[in-house]
């Protein structure tokens, strides 16, 4: 029979080809089928703390007000790594939601791409759809992991290479001049760019605003992006009607993308930056809520509020003015 068996296959290779591409599609039509399965079916696990999960087949839901999940994405955000997502929603669907009152953090997958996103949208979909009032939140993390103190002793380093290397006076305050403000823009703007919504993050925040807005007029959803030094939010301006209007009329002249983006890019035109004091944290608080205002406009609203807010609103303490 084997004798039989090889000297088909001899005689007719391209059958013996077909058979095996044949064989090699089913089973990769088969594995596509599964994995496609295995998203749109996520298994869903409780957690005690928010989670940056990067499997696509897999969902944490986690029972905590929203202060108890900021001191998380705080952690977070301090790390490099990917960014995650969820939707915040309050225990009772119908309730607005308050800082301290208990809710779930529903986690809709920031670290996945692919196949899986249409699976997220339906994800999101359905959430907008059961709940009337609304948080999205995703994080924004570091790019790598030197600390501002890091930056600031490899800073010090160059400069006395640069004492050391030159007799010229006037040579050298030039070099550590430049050296400085080198250092000092790359981090800042890091910084920045990691704190505030990109042009991406403004056009899903319309886009899904515009839907879920058709499904409940009376209720609110909002739009917060958690970073190293704080909390980012970004919606539509109010009053929701004109700035809804505005949308519209943007998009239908072909004119929103590039609208988004040029609110997205206002750091370089607005931000000085001191280059002879060390980068403080104060200085990029200030600088984020500077671009902030800027990216503001009739359309968006964007505004920033610092860790140090929440941890007073968390200790009962008499937290300071919000600007």
């Amino acid at each position: 029979m084997r004798t039989k068996i090889n000297q088909f296959f001899s005689r007719k290779p391209w059958k013996y080809s077909l058979i095996a591409l044949c064989i090699g599609a089913w089973f990769l039509a088969g594995n596509k089928a599964c994995n496609l399965y295995r998203v749109s079916h996520p298994k869903i696990e409780q957690s005690q703390n928010l989670i940056v999960n990067p499997s696509p087949y897999k969902r944490f839901v986690t029972k905590k007000s929203e202060l108890e999940g900021i001191a998380d994405l705080q952690r977070h955000a301090q790390i490099p790594g990917d960014e995650e997502a969820w939707m915040y929603v309050p225990q009772d669907k119908n309730k607005v939601i308050t800082p301290s009152r208990v809710g779930y953090w529903k986690e809709t997958g920031g670290t996945q791409t692919e196949h899986d996103v249409k699976t997220l949208r339906v994800e999101i979909k359905r959430l907008m759809r059961e709940n009337k009032f609304i948080i999205d939140y995703h994080i924004h993390r570091p790019d790598s992991a030197e600390s501002i103190e890091d930056l600031e002793k490899r800073l010090a380093t160059k400069i006395e290479e640069i004492e050391s290397n030159y007799s010229d006076k006037a040579k050298v305050e030039k070099l550590k001049t430049m050296v400085t403000r080198t250092y000092h823009q790359s981090k800042y703007a890091s910084a920045i760019s990691e704190a505030l919504p990109s042009a991406i993050d403004l056009r899903g925040m319309i886009e899904l605003s515009e839907q879920f807005y058709k499904i409940h007029p009376d209720g609110e959803i909002r739009f917060k992006i958690a970073s190293e030094y704080g909390i980012a939010e970004y919606n539509l301006a109010r009053p929701l009607s004109e700035s809804r209007e505005r949308t519209r009329q943007l998009e239908k002249a072909g004119k929103l993308n590039q609208h988004l983006e040029i609110r997205a890019a206002q750091a370089e035109s607005v931000v000085d930056i001191s280059l002879q004091n060390p980068l403080m944290r104060q200085q990029i608080i200030a600088g984020i809520r500077k671009i902030c205002e800027a990216m503001s406009d009739k359309i968006i609203k964007v505004t920033f509020t610092p860790y140090e807010y929440y941890s007073s609103l968390k200790n009962n303490q008499a937290p300071r003015e919000q600007k």
